[in-house]
């Protein structure tokens, strides 16, 4: 810009310069030269010789010549000068073209690379606002993401605290049953040992009252077999072992003691037993059971020591009544 105002004003003072040059040729030119002859005396030039009129004469031609050479020089100086700055006006115009041609290409290329930088711009900035979208739609898919995982935590921490209460709830259920089942063992375990003793203190009596009867037994057989009274022995034996089937006689619940029924006995050589019947019911079916039951318990059944006796003791019959 600059170089360009310089060269537009070179060329105008070039141009008035050369105006001014030519202007005052033109006017040296037109005007005439007056040569203003010598004023003589009428007496004087009378008596002027020719010689003198004609050296006079050379004289103003002389000085017109030099005029004339002088203003042939000064034209000729004007004229190179005006060639000169003619030239240098044309360079300088062909070099304020080409600046100027230079200026515009420039000025296309910033007018191109301006458009190619907003276009750059505009670019980066569609660039920008997709990012920023895309960011935006990150971070709003990020909150949603993490809403849904704080969600499905808080779900997964209830859920957990549940199981976890569930848990507590069926360990406390499981010690309590189990310090039930303990308990409940635990007076299984002394009931067991109550019965037992009980049973053994049972045993150890029947024991004993067996083996005080057996004596009386043995003793009254002793005295039977004195008197070779055979079925005395038998009905003795008949006596001993049905108090011995009631003592091994558990009643039923909720069964009456005024029941009775009549069994038939078959016992084997030790005192065995070989076979019960029921002859005669007792019409309940339970009770008839346990007096069954009450002659394998008390098995074996103790025997006549006379052969004789004990032979017709293999089979007898007798009423169970645990009344009497």
């Amino acid at each position: 810009m600059i170089n360009n105002l310089f060269a537009g004003s070179l060329a105008v003072i070039l141009h008035l310069v050369l105006f001014g040059l030519v202007f005052i040729g033109m006017k040296s030119s037109s005007e005439p030269h007056r040569v203003v002859p010598p004023k003589f005396d009428i007496v004087q030039a009378k008596v002027m010789d020719e010689t003198q009129v004609l050296e006079q004469m050379e004289r103003l031609q002389a000085i017109d010549d030099d005029k004339k050479q002088a203003e042939n020089d000064r034209q000729k100086k004007v004229e190179d000068l005006l060639e000169k700055t003619r030239q240098e006006l044309e360079k300088k115009e062909q070099q304020a073209l080409k600046q100027k041609e230079q200026d515009k290409k420039e000025q296309q290329d910033r007018d191109l690379k301006t458009k190619q930088a907003q276009e750059k711009i505009k670019e980066l900035e569609q660039q920008r606002v997709e990012a920023e979208n895309a960011r935006l739609k990150a971070e709003d898919l990020k909150q949603q993401a993490d809403q849904k995982r704080r969600e499905a935590e808080e779900k997964q921490r209830l859920a957990e605290a549940d199981r976890k209460a569930e848990e507590a709830r069926k360990q406390e259920a499981e010690k309590q049953r189990k310090e039930a089942e303990a308990l409940k063992v635990k007076a299984e375990q002394e009931r067991k040992v109550e019965e037992a003793r009980k049973k053994k203190a049972e045993a150890d009596a029947r024991e004993a009252d067996m083996k005080r009867q057996m004596q009386e037994l043995l003793d009254a057989e002793a005295r039977e077999t004195a008197r070779k009274n055979t079925d005395d022995v038998i009905a003795k034996y008949v006596y001993l072992n049905a108090e011995r089937i009631k003592r091994y006689w558990i009643k039923p619940q909720s069964i009456s003691t005024t029941l009775s029924c009549l069994i038939s006995i078959s016992l084997l050589p030790d005192g065995s037993i070989k076979s019960v019947k029921i002859v005669e019911s007792s019409g309940n079916a339970v009770f008839d059971r346990s007096a069954e039951a009450a002659v394998y318990k008390a098995a074996p059944l103790p025997l006549p020591t006379d052969p004789r006796a004990a032979a017709e003791f293999k089979n007898f019959k007798f009423l169970f009544n645990p009344n009497t």
